[in-house]
């Protein structure tokens, strides 16, 4: 009996833990790492490791602690690169930067990062990629001369579901 107890207390935590973070954010954070799929970066090392993909996140803890939870230890691409969430305060370098909430132009310190934006509420002029709904179904917009910039490739697979810009 004090078990099945204890047990449901650390089930009801968890489930509150998770109530913060909502459905739309829990798709944001797995488009977030199906990113890293279907985009190739340039390979800047010359060791024989492969190097990681950094996932730069400026947005909630809830947010940050679900996509590293999800990302785990995960390896995409061909070179079967690892992926790394971190905090965007604690970075030095990201492929991918996610920017949740409201930024200025100059706070982007990250040139050589794909950002990814959280909604088309949020206009920020760098953003290469920007979370939409349309339907009541959340949706991405590529821009193409910014991905184009970076030399990055992405799969045709992830511009198929893409709307360009």
């Amino acid at each position: 009996m004090l078990f099945t107890g204890l047990f449901s207390c650390f089930f009801c935590t968890a489930v509150y833990a998770d109530r913060p973070l909502g459905m739309e954010d829990k798709l944001k954070a797995a488009y977030l790492l199906n990113f890293t799929k279907f985009i190739e970066w340039p390979d800047t090392t010359e060791m024989t490791l492969p190097s990681t993909i950094r996932i730069c996140v400026d947005a909630t803890p809830e947010f940050l602690e679900f996509l590293s939870q999800l990302v785990g230890d995960r390896r995409v691409g061909r070179l079967k690169r690892k992926v790394e969430v971190v905090a965007r305060s604690a970075s030095k370098g990201c492929e991918l930067l996610y920017l949740q909430g409201k930024h200025t132009p100059d706070s982007l310190q990250d040139e050589n990062a794909i950002v990814v934006t959280d909604s088309d509420d949020n206009f920020f002029p760098d953003a290469a990629i920007v979370f939409y709904t349309e339907n009541r179904k959340l949706r991405f917009e590529i821009n193409r001369e910014k991905i184009d910039a970076l030399k990055v490739t992405v799969s045709s697979e992830l511009l198929k579901l893409a709307r360009i810009r």
